[in-house]
């Protein structure tokens, strides 16, 4: 994907993703981005209102089996990852879980 490409893909985001996003595009990848305060404090319903319906439905499955204990693991992971796991659903087009 070229310069271009990359940004008619994030047109219209919010500047905070729009930088974020060229930060990772940039590094071609190596930056997998700043931790997301939003992401962490409402997880799964950050993620649903992004569209990352793939990485919710396993975080509330990991819940359910595991009595709850298993989605503290994916509130952090929303946290520290979620610019990433949101940049590959817009840019790339691919539902990502880890």
């Amino acid at each position: 994907m070229n310069q271009e490409q990359f940004e008619n893909k994030i047109v219209g985001l919010k500047t905070k993703y729009q930088e974020q996003f060229r930060k990772i595009f940039e590094t071609n990848e190596n930056f997998k981005g700043d931790f997301n305060w939003m992401a962490f404090l409402f997880g799964i319903i950050w993620a649903l209102s992004k569209g990352l319906w793939l990485v919710s439905l396993v975080a509330i499955l990991v819940g359910l089996f595991t009595s709850g204990i298993g989605a503290i693991f994916f509130w952090l992971y929303f946290g520290f990852r979620g610019n990433y796991i949101y940049y590959k659903h817009q840019v790339e087009g691919r539902q990502v879980v880890i």
